[in-house]
């Protein structure tokens, strides 16, 4: 990724994604290069995904989005107060 090869540095935390889903720095991982290439809906999407088992946390993030658009919803997830 600070090669700014992106699509190799998706591939491999997806890659690692497959082989042991909790793998944190791979979320990390895919969020920058979705960032770095412009990609806010897929960013957004994968975003969604992760806090989806966190309904309280779903909830901030989908009311700061329908609200403030991707800045709200960032900023909704900023300030709630539960750790994932």
């Amino acid at each position: 990724m600070y090669l700014r090869r992106f699509d190799d540095a998706l591939a491999a935390a997806q890659k690692a994604i497959s082989i042991r889903p909790d793998t944190p720095i791979a979320f990390s991982v895919i969020q920058q290069v979705y960032l770095s290439k412009g990609m806010r809906n897929e960013q957004l999407a994968e975003q969604r995904l992760r806090i989806s088992r966190y309904p309280d946390r779903l909830a901030a993030f989908e009311r700061g989005l329908a609200a403030g658009g991707y800045e709200g919803a960032q900023r909704a997830i900023a300030d709630f107060s539960q750790p994932v």
